[in-house]
């Protein structure tokens, strides 16, 4: 293999590796954002059981609002992160077509 054909074997991986750590970074954001539903799920259905005025009720009314704001910030996260893998996706792609045509 000459030093060209191995540069060009570094490449590529150094761009899948640039792409799976978006992916796996998507990956764990949306493992999150899934982990803040379910746990709404549960305090929704504790709230039920309770009277509005009580102590109990109004931490969990916190404890949604605070949920809401990072559901609100991953949404923005997982946005960016979305991009950034396309970019990644284009840079491997564009990368191997040159490759090919040399």
């Amino acid at each position: 293999m000459s030093e060209e054909q191995i540069r060009i074997l570094q490449r590529v991986a150094e761009l899948r590796r640039d792409l799976a750590e978006v992916q796996q970074e998507i990956s764990l954001r949306n493992s999150e954002v899934n982990r803040i539903y379910r746990e709404q799920e549960r305090i929704v259905r504790n709230m039920e059981n309770l009277q509005q005025d009580s102590a109990l009720y109004g931490r969990y009314l916190e404890s949604l609002s605070s949920q809401e704001d990072r559901l609100e910030e991953l949404v923005t996260i997982v946005g960016d992160l979305e991009s950034e893998q396309t970019d990644r996706q284009r840079a491997l792609a564009d990368f191997i077509a040159e490759v090919e045509f040399q």
